[in-house]
């Protein structure tokens, strides 16, 4: 199993009070890691794959595999954003940045 001090990192994100470490795939160049920041022990949570052919597709740990599937897809495009971009800014909750209600009455 691979861990967070292997390979290249490319940046972080944060969803609600959890920040997450997105990596280089050690060996894999069309490929990158996601991991909790703070324990970084607790392994891989996200594989991305895909990258170099534009079909990014992830394989997800058992903690995080039976989450809402709008939530990991969320999560999801964090991490390819990172990847391409660099560290984001925190989220005040993790979900559906930009979102918003509003009352007109």
């Amino acid at each position: 199993m691979s861990t967070a001090s292997e390979g290249f990192e490319w940046g972080t994100f944060g969803a609600g009070a959890a920040t997450y470490s997105v990596r280089a795939a050690p060996g894999h160049p069309d490929s990158f890691h996601v991991f909790d920041a703070e324990n970084e022990g607790a392994g891989i949570l996200l594989v991305v794959r895909g990258l170099t052919d534009g079909t990014e597709r992830g394989s997800w740990s058992e903690c995080l595999g039976a989450a809402d599937v709008q939530w990991r897809q969320w999560f999801q495009d964090q991490a390819v954003d990172v990847f391409y971009n660099g560290t984001k800014p925190p989220t005040a909750t993790g979900l559906f940045r930009g979102t918003a209600r509003v009352c007109s009455g």
